[in-house]
């Protein structure tokens, strides 16, 4: 199995936990790889679903993105055409804008059809922290209940946006939802 982990605003390909799930994951059995997308200052939603297309060659794939990583993952799927992947792993993301003023830029008046979306995919994982400071709680949820599945909440690090300056570096609710195939 192929893991591809997508960053989210201001992230890098070594973002975090990426390093150390990368590694866990290739420890029992994955190849893995963390996409580069272009301007994590100023993303492009065109730009960023585009290299993640590209980066789906085949089913064989779990799919793992951190917020604002989440929705480009779920827009690439819409445009997706194949036999649906493996998995997807929603960390600290959200499937719609919300408050957060660069969110709703990000969308303009694009969104997401749930319908469509679902069918891309054999499983689905949405996580989420209780008291995340950039993405609300509720939007994890609003996610998880998009796509019928139940909203994990991260007790190993209930605090922050799972992200560096949350000292977020290793989540093991993470590496279980990737590797479960419930």
């Amino acid at each position: 199995m192929h893991a591809i982990l997508v960053h989210g605003w201001k992230g890098t390909p070594d973002y975090g936990w990426f390093p150390w799930l990368r590694r866990e994951l290739e420890a029992v059995g994955y190849t893995t790889e963390s996409l580069t997308l272009p301007n994590p200052l100023l993303p492009d939603r065109t730009e960023w679903v585009e290299v993640i297309k590209k980066a789906v060659h085949d089913p064989e794939v779990v799919l793992i993105g951190h917020s604002l990583g989440c929705p480009c993952i779920l827009f690439a799927l819409q445009e997706y055409a194949g036999d649906p992947i493996a998995r997807v792993v929603l960390v600290s993301g959200f499937g719609r804008p919300f408050l957060f003023p660069h969110a709703a830029e990000w969308f303009g008046d694009a969104k997401i059809d749930f319908d469509l979306v679902r069918q891309r995919a054999k499983s689905w994982a949405v996580l989420h922290t209780r008291l995340d400071p950039i993405v609300p709680f509720r939007e994890g949820e609003w996610l998880a209940k998009q796509l019928h599945v139940p909203m994990v909440e991260v007790e190993s690090h209930p605090v922050g946006h799972l992200a560096p300056e949350d000292f977020a570096f290793e989540i093991p609710e993470i590496f279980q939802a990737v590797v479960s195939q419930v």
